[in-house]
């Protein structure tokens, strides 16, 4: 008997977007445009662009910071490559942790899991991301 396979469960995750090098904006809209058009994430909603101070390593440009919605049925471990595929494809090369840098994309939460993923050096996840808490730059376009 042939089971038929069932269609994966999408489900919400919040991102938060950054950039502080080039052309910010554009940064993080073509980060976002390579993850709809390459893989099974589909943006549901996203907030206003703010520009804001760095934090932790203060020697830097000026962000702008934002978050979307996105919709998937990825497995983490295939969401994470993805995500630094599209950071990659951007330009970000590795550097000094909160550095500069010109694309950060960060899954915040999702809506049906937690996870903390850390088999793969350079592309580990935690969800709930855990210094959430302490970021006004998140939070704040997060609550719209």
């Amino acid at each position: 008997m042939n089971i038929p396979e069932l269609p994966k469960q999408r489900r919400i995750l919040a991102l938060a977007l950054g950039s502080n090098i080039g052309d910010r904006v554009a940064n993080i809209e073509g980060a976002l445009s390579y993850l709809e058009s390459n893989s099974d994430i589909r943006i549901v909603d996203t907030s206003f662009l703010y520009e804001t101070r760095p934090m932790y390593v203060l020697d830097q440009p000026k962000f702008i910071n934002g978050a979307c919605l996105v919709s998937t049925a990825m497995d983490p471990q295939n969401l994470i490559n993805t995500i630094k595929d599209a950071e990659s494809r951007q330009g970000r090369l590795p550097g000094i942790r909160n550095g500069p840098r010109v694309v950060d994309l960060d899954v915040l939460f999702d809506d049906s899991n937690a996870y903390n993923l850390n088999s793969v050096p350079g592309r580990s996840l935690t969800v709930p991301h855990p210094k959430i808490h302490e970021r006004e730059f998140v939070l704040r376009p997060l609550a719209e």
